[in-house]
């Protein structure tokens, strides 16, 4: 019997009571216990159907649930080196606003409005894009892995937000929905996990407790490499740095 069989069949009070002493529990530990670490996942530039995670290991698919998901741009004034994980020269997570890396806010304070997210400021050759590049990077509670973020490129962001949209008119939303991710010739794809359980509401309360550490997690390490999922080769913007 599963804890979710057993608290399925407690009475209101018991549930209450079993929560309350969970809760107390983890304030008892605060961070003495362990630091939330996020495995992370990316397209593995050598397979373009596998995801490739920090530790080696490669993956054909993803699934669980996705706890968080988080807008994110990065800008190099040079040509970005694959692997060498550098900062990138701005760099904005979530709210859209120009980071504090940018040069004497010489872009533009928010990212509607500045220069750097122009259609043809990529030199890309002929087809530019935009000089900086737009990701996705999702929080997952992996089955296969435990707590992950995946860096979604620019030519899978439609998917995603098609996604998310989909479940959202349907009156869900998307950290309620088991989901299988898989990659296919570069390109991520996301589908609604049929075969799994969907989270009970004690699931989502206790991803709602630990969601703020995640949120931390991608939005510090959202410049680096393997978390923004960047590509120097096929940033999909056409862009991701600017100059000659």
């Amino acid at each position: 019997m599963t804890s979710t069989d057993l608290t399925t069949q407690m009475t209101p009070q018991e549930l209450a009571e079993y929560q309350a002493a969970i809760d107390e529990m983890r304030v008892q530990d605060g961070s003495k216990a362990f630091d939330l670490r996020l495995m992370k996942v990316s397209l593995d530039g050598a397979e373009a159907d596998r995801f490739k995670a920090n530790d080696g290991s490669k993956h054909a698919v993803v699934s669980g649930v996705v706890v968080v998901a988080r807008k994110v741009r990065v800008f190099y004034t040079e040509k970005y080196k694959q692997g060498s994980h550098e900062r990138p020269n701005c760099l904005a997570v979530g709210n859209m606003v120009q980071g504090s890396e940018a040069p004497n806010g010489e872009f533009g304070g928010t990212c509607a409005i500045c220069p750097m997210n122009e259609w043809g400021t990529a030199d890309k050759g002929a087809a530019k894009g935009k000089a900086c590049s737009e990701r996705r990077v999702l929080g997952i509670l992996s089955n296969e892995l435990g707590p992950v973020q995946l860096g979604i490129p620019s030519t899978s962001i439609g998917a995603w937000d098609l996604m998310a949209s989909s479940l959202r008119g349907r009156g869900k939303n998307y950290f309620q929905v088991p989901m299988r991710i898989i990659v296919s010739q570069g390109k991520v794809t996301f589908s609604v996990d049929d075969e799994a359980s969907p989270p009970t509401p004690i699931d989502i309360m206790e991803m709602a407790k630990s969601r703020a550490e995640w949120i931390a997690i991608i939005e510090r390490e959202a410049g680096v490499d393997e978390a923004a999922g960047y590509d120097a080769e096929d940033d999909g913007d056409g862009g991701g740095y600017y100059g000659t």
